[in-house]
């Protein structure tokens, strides 16, 4: 009986074609993420200027009577408006608080009034009940 000579010859040759091709496609994967993984983290930067001001809360109060009450002035709704951009609102935060007799619709004036006069930074205010 002849035997064949390939059938239990070892192998000893592997096919590296593969694993080369792997090996570059996850280089270049990895070459070309790095830089976009790199520009998302930001460290904070030192400079020399003065850390921020705190921010100073000031309360528009509208009275039962409806008047507008702000810094220790008595304005009316269309007064607020003008006495707002007259003064410095440099790190001011305003709240708006109400009597609980005004209308919903002249407290939103009071509001209106004070976003007209550029002020972004507005909440109403509330009392806690003991």
């Amino acid at each position: 009986m002849a035997r064949r000579h390939r059938e239990n010859a070892v192998l000893s040759n592997i096919d590296v074609t593969p694993l080369v091709d792997i090996t570059f496609i996850l280089l270049i994967t990895f070459m070309v993420t790095m830089p976009a993984m790199e520009n998302r983290i930001k460290l904070p930067q030192m400079t020399d200027q003065a850390p921020p001001q705190p921010e100073l809360e000031t309360t528009v109060w509208y009275n039962a009577d409806g008047e507008v009450v702000i810094e220790g002035n008595k304005l009316t709704i269309d007064e607020l408006e003008n006495y707002i951009l007259n003064m410095d609102t440099t790190n001011k935060v305003f709240t708006v608080k109400a009597d609980e007799g005004r209308p919903y619709g002249e407290v939103i004036s009071v509001l209106r009034a004070i976003k007209k006069a550029g002020i972004s930074d507005v909440s109403l205010g509330t009392s806690s009940e003991n």
